[in-house]
């Protein structure tokens, strides 16, 4: 593998931990010689780690036969993938046109006032992952912004700074129930 070809990945604030690779070669092992098992593989590997560790990369390579640039096109290509540490609630505000016009740079300001982060990065203790994205595909509830890919709609910045403290106040109760706010965009 060339060093190159991993430089390209996001660097992490977040200090790495030991990787354990046997998942990663069972799951590779078991699509290996099927066509089209890429991006399942890659998706299993996101699932299991929260994030495609650079180590399984040359896993993936070999027992699918195919070059680390064409995994890392992949991996860059899709949002889904990322190759950092991700935290456990994933921020995503919509910076599309629609959200934008209606005043989405204030919530997007407030957020990564109050997490500490910009785009890409996860805090520190590892809660939060925030992203900036074109689209949530809910334009008439703009601003929007999802936690989880749970959706919040018609957002300014206060009640975005409310959805944010609902969740770190969740996390301060040692619940695992998701925080949720009127707020919330019904599908």
């Amino acid at each position: 593998m060339s060093q190159g070809s991993l430089d390209l990945m996001a660097k992490s604030t977040v200090p790495e931990e030991p990787i354990d690779l046997n998942f990663a070669v069972n799951v590779v092992k078991s699509f290996s010689g099927l066509r089209g098992g890429l991006i399942p593989v890659l998706q299993q590997i996101q699932n299991n780690y929260g994030f495609i560790p650079k180590e399984t990369i040359p896993i993936v390579a070999r027992g699918l036969r195919t070059s680390i640039g064409q995994i890392m096109g992949v991996i860059t290509f899709y949002a889904q993938f990322g190759t950092t540490p991700r935290g456990k609630n994933i921020v995503r505000v919509c910076t599309g046109t629609a959200c934008h016009v209606r005043g989405g740079k204030r919530v997007v300001e407030r957020i990564k006032s109050m997490l500490g982060i910009g785009h890409g990065e996860t805090t520190d203790d590892r809660m939060f992952s925030y992203e900036e994205v074109a689209c949530l595909g809910a334009c008439a509830r703009a601003p929007v912004l999802t936690v989880n890919d749970v959706p919040y709609g018609a957002m300014n910045a206060k009640k975005a700074e409310d959805v944010i403290n609902a969740y770190k106040d969740t996390e301060d109760k040692g619940s695992s129930e998701e925080a949720s706010g009127e707020e919330e965009v019904k599908a």
